[in-house]
């Protein structure tokens, strides 16, 4: 489990500023804070899946994903994590993850 002061507030994000990453199944937004230490936050739309045992399920799997690349993430930036919305028969939850971990370690 990820660690609270590692978790960003979304509305604390700001709306058209900072960089994008975009992957097949996600979109990294990524906007640099004055902090040691980077913050994550994950949106999974509705139209994704309508479950939200499912949709909780997958942002846990996301955030045990970040905790265990934690130490090669670059500090000081705050990062969201947007699913696109694709039905959950085409992207399951290890090839999510797979592509979170691509992309996070290219954001150095």
């Amino acid at each position: 489990m990820l660690k609270k002061e590692f978790k960003l507030p979304v509305q604390t994000f700001p709306k058209n500023s900072g960089k994008t990453i975009k992957g097949q199944l996600l979109l990294l937004k990524i906007v640099d804070n004055n902090k040691d230490f980077s913050r994550f936050n994950v949106i999974i739309s509705s139209k994704y899946d309508k479950r939200a045992v499912y949709r909780n399920r997958l942002k846990r799997a996301i955030f045990e994903a970040i905790q265990s690349n934690l130490e090669s993430i670059a500090s000081g930036r705050d990062i969201l994590i947007i699913i696109n919305p694709l039905p959950a028969s085409q992207s399951d939850i290890p090839t999510i993850t797979k592509e979170l971990t691509k992309l996070i370690l290219i954001i150095k």
